[in-house]
């Protein structure tokens, strides 16, 4: 999706995206277009990929999935019932919690057990892994690097499945992240400076300006249920033009709220206060 530069993108790179990738590209893409194409595409699962849109950016490229697949064996809805789940070692609370009797592969090792719940889509499954202390969640996700995990799928692919008396809590989860600052530490800085070479999507070699990224923002959310899993997963790379580009700017007058302040929420077309309050502890919610 091209924004208010879209001159900056180049024809070829237009072209290939859309030929190769069957991507769709919009001259002039405001805030509201962006969030209405990651909605459509997620089937609403994701509302809003982006809250605002830099004034300079050059184009913001998307990317969305969509997940909805049933499981090969669903579990009935009259089993589920409320039993307890453990915080930790001291805490429990109650949640509705899925029950089925059926064939899975399972998987067991020193700190952890896993259990793979395939869905109707061929090649396509969960895996649960599950400590065997209440509090070795952290414990067992260290093991759990690039070696261990291909050994645990493959594991669970090729295993005989066993008579399993199955209890999964039905859950849905969010997750938002800035993917920016973690990309520039773990050494991509390159491409968020102004050296950043994009010609393949300008049209133009770095010395002659050009765009670098400025944000990347990423969304998922995930249901787990009777039926099967719905989740749907956004990502958003902001593309600003390299300061060479950009137009001088005035000075700014500096307005520093370091103290407690008030805030107010208006509707301009009717002239109310929707919200208002004080912050007296910005690190209280």
């Amino acid at each position: 999706m091209l924004a208010k530069y879209g001159k900056l993108i180049s024809a070829n790179y237009r072209t290939l995206v859309r030929d190769k990738y069957g991507a769709e590209i919009y001259d002039r893409a405001d805030i509201d277009l962006i969030n209405a194409w990651v909605k459509q595409k997620t089937e609403g699962k994701i509302d809003r990929i982006l809250d605002k849109l830099p004034p300079d950016a050059a184009a913001v490229l998307l990317n969305a999935v969509y997940f909805k697949a049933a499981w090969v064996s669903a579990f009935v809805k009259s089993a589920t019932r409320e039993d307890d789940f453990n915080l930790s070692s001291a805490k429990k609370v109650r949640v509705s919690m899925m029950r089925q009797e059926a064939a899975f592969a399972m998987a067991d090792r020193p700190d952890y057990s896993a259990i793979r719940l395939n869905y109707s889509q061929q090649a396509l499954g969960m895996v649960i892994v599950l400590p065997k202390e209440v509090e070795g969640l952290e414990t067992v996700a260290r093991q759990l690097d690039a070696r261990e995990l291909s050994t645990l799928f493959a594991a669970l692919k090729s295993d005989p499945a066993k008579r399993v008396s199955l209890a999964l809590p039905s859950f849905k989860a969010a997750f938002e992240a800035d993917l920016a600052e973690p990309f520039q530490k773990a050494g991509m800085t390159l491409a968020f400076s102004d050296l950043a070479d994009f010609s393949g999507m300008t049209g133009s070699s770095p010395s002659e300006g050009g765009v670098k990224i400025g944000q990347i923002k990423h969304r998922a959310v995930i249901e787990v249920s009777e039926p099967g899993t719905e989740a749907a997963a956004a990502t958003a790379v902001v593309m600003l033009p390299k300061r060479s580009q950009r137009k001088e700017q005035p000075t700014p007058v500096p307005f520093v709220v370091d103290r407690p302040f008030l805030f107010y929420v208006v509707d301009d077309s009717s002239g109310a206060i929707l919200f208002q309050g004080r912050i007296v502890d910005p690190r209280q919610q």
